[in-house]
């Protein structure tokens, strides 16, 4: 009797071994050396101002409509690089007057800042007069400045305007438009409850519930070069 016990302790260890070994060669070699597996890489989708699009993302995608456009602190970052002649005009170099205006729609805003006199309302205006904006900040750029805001994203923000006050503004020289592009990021699936089989293979086996994508809106980094009568240079990035 002894016997028998001792054998059927012998071929319960086998079986676990087992089971063990082959769950470990399903594993991620990341895994089987003790650390976590490598953290998603970080997409950088990057804006052509040539094109007026950002290069990865699809504007028309259906993830689009699942996104909840909330406010998120330190989102858009903004930076000002302003040229030794900023803004000259009589032989002289001058501060430069700057809006970052957030926006949830463009329609209005796009016909308001077709002419100079549209410039100087939408830098001179208050946030009331600007249609569909939710909020908008004010700066001035001297010459050979370089300043660098973080700024939150507002509630129900999709379009950033960077509207510049030079001495004689048109729009495709003093105005810069983005939208606020969405990406999708996968989230971690949930485990189900532990059963037997699972308390014997450690849990390596375990099933899990898939979870859905969060999509979001996407952070948001922009250079901006300021020159002697236009923005010289405009670039973006999205996160």
């Amino acid at each position: 009797m002894t016997n028998l016990v001792q054998q059927l302790k012998v071929w319960v260890c086998i079986v676990c071994t087992s089971i063990f070994l082959s769950s470990c060669s399903l594993l991620p070699a990341e895994l089987l050396a003790g650390g976590k597996p490598p953290p998603t890489k970080l997409e950088i989708d990057n804006w052509n101002d040539n094109t007026g699009n950002w290069q990865a993302w699809d504007v028309n995608d259906p993830s689009n409509e699942a996104v909840t456009w909330s406010r998120s602190e330190d989102s858009i970052i903004v930076k000002f690089v302003a040229s030794v002649d900023l803004n000259s005009f009589n032989g002289r170099a001058h501060t430069l007057s700057i809006k970052v205006i957030q926006l949830t729609n463009l329609a209005g805003f796009n016909s308001l800042v077709q002419t100079p006199e549209g410039i100087g309302q939408v830098l001179s205006q208050q946030l009331e007069m600007i249609p569909d904006a939710v909020i908008s900040q004010a700066y001035t750029v001297a010459p050979n400045n370089i300043l660098t805001f973080k700024l939150a994203r507002e509630e129900d923000a999709k379009y950033i305007a960077v509207v510049t006050g030079f001495a004689l503004p048109t729009k495709n020289l003093a105005v810069k438009i983005i939208p606020i592009p969405v990406k999708v990021v996968p989230q971690e699936s949930v485990a189900e409850d532990k059963t037997l089989f699972d308390v014997v293979t450690f849990g390596l086996l375990m099933s899990k519930d898939d979870q859905p994508n969060a999509v979001t809106p996407s952070n948001i980094k922009m250079n901006i070069r300021l020159g002697e009568t236009r923005i010289v240079q405009f670039s973006a990035t999205a996160s």
